[in-house]
C-alpha cells in the first residue's frame, strides 16, 4: 500500500473535518511537547527509549500503531540496527519483516524519502509505515511503525504532522548522541585523570618516602659527626686554655687554634646541613612570643666578636630611634638568621667592617628592618641573582677562598618567610653588600614599653667587650649520665672549671639510681645531665622515671641533634632545659647559672 499522491487531501472515512482538525492540534501539542523527552537522569538506552514513547504519543492522534521501532545507523558498519521496539515481544518478527523490506529494496528507498511511506507487510496484517529519521547534517536511522489493518489512507495533512514530528525525533536522537559522546569523552578524560593523579600521588608519596629516609640518614650521620666534633673542639679549648702548655712554641699553639677553628666551621657545616633538612620537610613551626629586636641584635654580635677580631675587622652594631621595643616573633630563628647573615658578612670581609643596623621598616612600617652591611668583595648582578640558591656560592673560587657550603643564605631566608618575612640583597664588587631582613612587628605588641622605661643605645660599639671574660663560678652539685668516655672527661673538664662538684654514670638507670640515693641522704643534685641517646635507658626514658619519682632537680637534655621534635621530646619528658653537642661552654653556663638561680629562688620564697 502506497501514499496518496503529493497535492491530494483525502478525508478520512467516518470522520469529520471539524474532528480531523482537532487531532490535528492535538497532534501539535504532543509533538511541541517533544523537546520534553529526553531526561539527564536517564542513561543512554533509558533517553532513546523515552524519545521512542514520546514519539508515540505524539502520532497517537494521527495513526493507530500496533508496533513502533527505532532503526539507528551503525557509526562503523553504517548498517541500520534495531534499537528499540515496543512491544519487545515483536522484535523477532519486525527484524524479520524489515530484512525482507531491505532485500527487496524498499527500506532504502525509504531512507531517501524525507515524507512517510506505507507499504504492505510481508508478515503483518497492517500496513508498515517507514520514515527516515535525518538531521541537517546525518540520517540518524529510522522509524518504523506497523499500523492496524482497518488504518485508512493518510491525509496530506497528516503526512506533514509526521514529518515534523519525525524531525524533532531525529533532532532529540542527534543531541542524545551528542552528550552520550560528550558523557564518555569526559569519563573516559576522568579516567585518565584519575590514573595519572594515583600514578602522581604514588610517585609524590614514593619522594616524600625518599626524603624522610635521607633526613632521617642525615639525622644519623650529623648525630654520628657530633660526637668526634664535641670531642675535637672540647679538648682544642682545654689544651688552649691548660696554664701547664704555655711553654710549648707559638707556632703549636697556632696549630691547636687552626684545629679548633676548623672544628667550629665544620660544625657550622653540620648545623647547615641539618636545617636544610629539617626546612626540607618542613619540620618547623614558629613559636612566636614578646622579644626585644634591640636587645636580640645586640646578643648576636656580642657572640660574633670572636669571629671578627680573629679577622681583625670591626663588628658594630646600631639602632634606630624608631625601633618598637618588642615585636612577635621567633627568638631563636631570628637569631639564627642574624647569626647566618653577620656571619656572611664576616667571611667575605678582608677589612673594614660589618654592621648590623636595626630600624623601623621604611616602606610600611609594619616590619623591623635588620640591615647587615660588610665592606667586603662584594658580588657581580649575575652572582646575586642565584645567592639564594642551595649550595650557590658567588664564584667557582669561592668555596676554596673563604669556605662554607653555600646553605646559610638559602637557610635564612626560608626562615625569614616562615616568620612572615622576607630577605633581600644588595651589592658592588670592591664595596660589599646589605642584607636586609623584614620581620613582622605585629600592632599588638608593638606599643608596649621597653621593661624598666629604658630603650637600647642608639649607637653601641661591641668591638672592645671582652669574648672570652671568666666566667662566674657555679656552686652546684651535678650528676652527669654519659655513656661516651671521651665526652664524659670533657664535660667533666668543663663543669669542674664551672666550680661544679660531679658524680658520674654511664647511663639513665645508674642515674636514677643515685638520684634517689642522694635524695634519701638529704644531698639531692642541683643538675642532672642526661645523654639523650645513652644505650640501656635513654634520657627521655630516664627523665620520665626520675619526675615520677619526684625528683626535683634541674634535668638538663644532652643532644646531638637540634631540632624543634627533639626539644618537644625533652619537655615531654620533664626536662628542664637542653643542650646539644659541640657544648658551646659561655651558652652551658648561662643555662646552668640561670636554672640555678631559679632554685635558689624558689628555695628562698
Amino acid at each position: 500500500m502506497n501514499t496518496p499522491p503529493p497535492g491530494s487531501s483525502p478525508s478520512i472515512p467516518g470522520m469529520s473535518i471539524a474532528e480531523m482538525h482537532r487531532r490535528h492540534a492535538e497532534s501539535l501539542e504532543r509533538i511541541a511537547e517533544l523537546s520534553q523527552a529526553p531526561s539527564a537522569n536517564l542513561d543512554y538506552p533509558g533517553q532513546r527509549r523515552r524519545i521512542l514513547r514520546a514519539t508515540r504519543d505524539a502520532l497517537g492522534q494521527l495513526l493507530p500503531l500496533e508496533t513502533i521501532a527505532l532503526f539507528l545507523v551503525d557509526e562503523e558498519s553504517f548498517d541500520f540496527l534495531l534499537d528499540q521496539c515496543e512491544p519487545e515481544d515483536c522484535r523477532k518478527e519486525l527484524q524479520l519483516e524489515i530484512d525482507r523490506q531491505i532485500e527487496s529494496g524498499t527500506f532504502g528507498w525509504a531512507v531517501n524519502n524525507a515524507h512517510p511511506v506505507l507499504v504492505t507487510s510481508t508478515r503483518a496484517s497492517g500496513p508498515l509505515l517507514f520514515h527516515v529519521l535525518a538531521t541537517e547534517q546525518r540520517v540518524i536511522g529510522m522509524f518504523v511503525g506497523i499500523l492496524e489493518e482497518s488504518a485508512p489512507p493518510l491525509p496530506r495533512e497528516s503526512e506533514v504532522l509526521i514529518s515534523i514530528a519525525m524531525r524533532q525525533t531525529a533532532q532529540l536522537l542527534d543531541n542524545a548522541a551528542i552528550r552520550e559522546s560528550l558523557r564518555q569523552a569526559t569519563s573516559e578524560v576522568e579516567s585518565i585523570v584519575a590514573e595519572r593523579t594515583r600514578t602522581l600521588r604514588a610517585a609524590n608519596e614514593r619522594l616524600e618516602e625518599a626524603g624522610r629516609a635521607k633526613t632521617e640518614y642525615l639525622v644519623t650521620k650529623i648525630r654520628e659527626m657530633r660526637m668526634p666534633l664535641t670531642a675535637i673542639t672540647g679538648f682544642t679549648e682545654l689544651l688552649l686554655e691548660d696554664p701547664s702548655l704555655e711553654a710549648i712554641s707559638p707556632e703549636r699553639r697556632q696549630d691547636l687554634r687552626v684545629v679548633l677553628r676548623n672544628s667550629k666551621w665544620l660544625g657550622e657545616i653540620v648545623e647547615n646541613i641539618t636545617e636544610l633538612a629539617r626546612i626540607d620537610e618542613r619540620r618547623f613551626e614558629p613559636v612566636r612570643q614578646r622579644c626585644s629586636p634591640a636587645e636580640i641584635a645586640q646578643d648576636v654580635v656580642k657572640s660574633m666578636l670572636i669571629k671578627a677580631n680573629e679577622k681583625r675587622i670591626s663588628l658594630t652594631v646600631s639602632v634606630g630611634d624608631d625601633t618598637p621595643p618588642l615585636i612577635h616573633t621567633d627568638p631563636p630563628k631570628l637569631r639564627q638568621i642574624l647569626v647566618n647573615l653577620i656571619s656572611n658578612g664576616i667571611k667575605f670581609t678582608e677589612e673594614g667592617h660589618v654592621e648590623l643596623q636595626v630600624a623601623l621598616g621604611r616602606s610600611d612600617d609594619i616590619s623591623v628592618a635588620f640591615r647587615v652591611v660588610d665592606t667586603g668583595v662584594g658580588m657581580t648582578p649575575e652572582e646575586l641573582r642565584g645567592i639564594f640558591e642551595p649550595f650557590s656560592q658567588a664564584s667557582e673560587g669561592t668555596s676554596e677562598q673563604f669556605g662554607g657550603t653555600g646553605l646559610g643564605l638559602t637557610i635564612s631566608k626560608q626562615l625569614a618567610e616562615d616568620l612572615g618575612g622576607s630577605i633581600v640583597a644588595e651589592s658592588e664588587v670592591g664595596r660589599g653588600s646589605i642584607f636586609t631582613l623584614h620581620i613582622p612587628i605585629n600592632q599588638k605588641v608593638a606599643a608596649v614599653k621597653q621593661p624598666g622605661g629604658t630603650s637600647p643605645n642608639g649607637d653601641q660599639d661591641l668591638a672592645e667587650m671582652e669574648p672570652s671574660q671568666e666566667l662566674p663560678a657555679l656552686d652546684c652539685r651535678v650528676l652527669l649520665a654519659e655513656y661516651g668516655h671521651d665526652h664524659q672527661r670533657l664535660i667533666a673538664s668543663v663543669l669542674e672549671k664551672f666550680g661544679a662538684t660531679l658524680t658520674i654514670v654511664n647511663n639513665g638507670a645508674e642515674a636514677i639510681q643515685l638520684a634517689e640515693a642522694a635524695r634519701s641522704e638529704g644531698e639531692s643534685f642541683d643538675f642532672i645531665l642526661l645523654d639523650l641517646q645513652m644505650p640501656i635507658m635513654d634520657g627521655y626514658e630516664a627523665t620520665r622515671l626520675l619526675r615520677e619519682r619526684g625528683i626535683d632537680s634541674s634535668i638538663i637534655g644532652l643532644a646531638t641533634t637540634d631540632g624543634d621534635d627533639d626539644w618537644k621530646k625533652c619537655v615531654d619528658a620533664g626536662c628542664s632545659g637542653y643542650v646539644t653537642k659541640p657544648i658551646d661552654r659561655q651558652e652551658f653556663h648561662e643555662i646552668l647559672a640561670a636554672q640555678l638561680e631559679q632554685r635558689r629562688a624558689a628555695r628562698e620564697s
